[in-house]
């Protein structure tokens, strides 16, 4: 073998190994990135998933208050007056035949 055959394959094997070496440290760069993506993508979803079920439980207890409120409206209107509004309406329907009787009684007596 000539001297310089052999520098050339030896040549070629260092620059093939180069290029291994090379790709090697592309690839692993490429990986890196990608899982430091990611890892960034992960705790975007995570916060955005903790942000979500804190405005679910929020709505909920809206609606849920809302749901009261509604089902206390029909409550009431289904039972009819409040307490304080027909007590009002006892005591001035009372008042309203309690003059009735007395005028009866004032005109009994003017004749």
């Amino acid at each position: 073998m000539n001297r310089w055959n052999f520098i050339r394959e030896k040549r070629e094997e260092f620059e093939t190994e180069a290029r291994r070496v090379l790709m090697m440290k592309i690839l692993a760069s490429v990986w890196i990135q990608k899982l430091e993506t990611h890892d960034i993508v992960r705790y975007i979803h995570a916060q955005f998933m903790q942000r979500k079920k804190e405005v679910l439980i929020e709505l909920r207890k809206d609606w849920l208050s809302k749901a009261f409120a509604r089902r206390f409206e029909r409550y009431v209107k289904r039972k009819g007056k409040q307490r304080s509004e027909r007590l009002a309406n006892d005591i001035r329907y009372s008042l309203s035949l309690l003059s009735g009787v007395l005028k009866e009684n004032k005109e009994a007596k003017g004749h």
